[in-house]
């Protein structure tokens, strides 16, 4: 039953971009969303819970977006 119930409470968490298309080096700023089928509201979030976030990109060591 435990199972069950923590299945039930689970949603998607996504980060998107407040534009698509940006200059390189610009800097974005990212939005966290979370909820349902991808119809989420903004996640006012508890920082504490995030462990790691991380930017790869071609030809650059992971750059840590967590500061």
């Amino acid at each position: 039953m435990g199972l069950f119930a923590a299945t039930a409470l689970a949603n998607e968490f996504w980060l998107e971009p407040a534009q698509f298309f940006v200059l390189p080096g610009a800097t974005v700023h990212v939005r966290r969303f979370t909820g349902p089928d991808f119809r989420g509201k903004a996640w006012a979030g508890r920082r504490n819970r995030v462990i790691q976030l991380l930017h790869y990109a071609p030809g650059a060591d992971p750059a840590n977006l967590l500061p």
